[in-house]
């Protein structure tokens, strides 16, 4: 019973972080000098799933985790991060990325 509650907690604090597809996973995170010869494929803005946990990082990873799965579902192998921002105040979090396929 005592292993139970401990998940049941562990769930409750830690949350669900987003779950990255196999395409995403490959994406990876560039210098503007790194796809300087590569093709711009768009400019995304990307928040963290709502209500996933209550620990920040959680919200991080959970943008990040989406910010890739977006970039590869348009036909990108790499991307630009060009702002990020946090709002304590509705636990958001928030990045802005250039998409670029690259060979």
């Amino acid at each position: 019973m005592k292993n139970i509650l401990v998940i049941i907690f562990s769930m409750v604090i830690y949350g669900c972080v987003s779950e990255i597809t196999k395409e995403g996973s490959l994406v990876q995170q560039a210098s503007a000098n790194r796809v300087a010869d590569c093709t711009h494929v768009g400019t995304f803005n990307q928040k963290n799933d709502p209500n996933i946990s209550w620990i920040p990082s959680s919200h991080r990873e959970s943008a990040m985790i989406n910010m890739k799965n977006r970039v590869a579902a348009a036909g990108g192998t790499h991307m630009v991060i060009l702002g990020k921002s946090y709002s304590w105040w509705d636990s958001e979090y928030e990045f802005v990325a250039e998409a670029y396929r690259c060979k």
